[in-house]
């Protein structure tokens, strides 16, 4: 037979604002990970557009 433990239940706390330096460094944080991925935006891999110069007819 399995051995019952009556474990106490911790309390849960309320959630609490972020005091404004919290605020900063999560913020910094978030901004330093995000700079040093290979996406941006899902146009990674793709070639950029040549656009043709203003004013020009294109010609189909």
């Amino acid at each position: 037979m399995a051995k019952k433990t009556n474990h106490k239940r911790k309390e849960k706390e309320a959630c609490t604002q972020l005091s404004e330096l919290q605020t900063e460094n999560l913020a910094h944080l978030i901004i330093s990970e995000a700079g040093c991925t290979d996406i941006s935006r899902g146009t990674g891999r793709r070639k950029k557009r040549r656009l043709p110069p203003a004013g020009t007819v294109m010609i189909f």
